[in-house]
């Protein structure tokens, strides 16, 4: 029976990391799926949060869904919901088997059970079939979850450095915001910045993004400003929120990652009130 340790203790290898497959289904369509797993409401809530196919045509990958593992002590059973892409919701029950986790619900017509089967800190078998309780009556798809190597924080870091290189533009107030990221030799995400109206230029700026020790920085420097620095206190699968307390605006950097397109979000305090600005950059290259 579940209680919260145990569940805990259950994701403890899992939670913190990317876990990528691929294979195929029985019937030779490909199968792809990125998860990174984390806690929320200080661990009452185990959260994965999945990339994969997001077409019907399974060419093109993307956030495919968003899930949530709860203990439930009113049923004494542990609940997922999975909400994906295309508006669908799967739910049920799941059941341990020390570090096993096996996830029981309805599709269509029948009852499937998807497992994920410890094999060690870094490897989990994965199985999609009809289970009975004690074995398999039919297998659907059959395949490997890899950790992603790295620190979660050196994962986002490549994330980052995957998606951002580039020139990217965005509409901002009366004008345009051009961005040209890229990743210098030292590995080090860079960007320059230029904001225009009516085609003159009138703001310049330069970022930098780099893993010191165990933590991921954000470095700006402003034309006519003195250089402020930000500290990641917050990410996950597609987002990292940079935070200083000692500004008052911006305090708060926040990269949001899409499949095609990147948002920053700045926020702080202006004539002491509370300011957010959001961003939405399109590729132009």
């Amino acid at each position: 029976m579940f209680a919260q340790q145990q569940l805990n203790e259950a994701f403890e290898p899992l939670i913190g990391h990317t876990w990528k497959a691929e294979g195929h289904w029985g019937d030779g369509s490909p199968f792809y799926q990125e998860v990174f797993f984390r806690q929320d409401l200080e661990g009452e809530l185990i959260v994965a949060q999945s990339m994969g196919f997001v077409n019907k045509e399974q060419t093109r990958r993307g956030e495919r869904n968003l899930g949530i593992r709860r203990w439930d002590s009113a049923s004494g059973s542990l609940l997922f919901w999975e909400f994906d892409v295309f508006g669908g919701l799967t739910q049920g029950k799941m059941t341990q088997d020390g570090k096993t986790l096996r996830y029981h619900y309805d599709y269509s017509s029948l009852s499937l059970t998807d497992e994920w089967k410890y094999v060690d800190d870094k490897t989990y078998g994965y199985k999609v079939g009809q289970w009975d309780g004690k074995e398999w009556k039919a297998v659907y798809l059959e395949t490997e979850f890899h950790k992603v190597s790295g620190s979660p924080l050196e994962e986002m870091f490549i994330k980052l450095k995957e998606t951002l290189p580039g020139k990217w533009r965005s509409k901002a107030w009366d004008g345009w915001l051009d961005e040209h990221w890229w990743v210098d030799a030292d590995g080090n995400l860079r960007q320059t910045a230029e904001y225009s109206e009516n085609g003159e230029v009138t703001y310049k700026a330069q970022n930098k993004i780099e893993l010191i020790g165990d933590q991921l920085v954000l470095i700006r420097l402003i034309e006519d400003s003195d250089p402020r620095i930000f500290q990641a206190t917050f990410f996950d699968h597609k987002k990292v929120v940079f935070f200083n307390d000692m500004y008052t605006n911006p305090s708060r950097v926040t990269y949001t990652l899409f499949t095609d397109r990147f948002e920053r979000t700045i926020g702080g305090m202006e004539d002491d009130q509370p300011s957010r600005y959001t961003f939405s950059f399109n590729k132009t290259n």
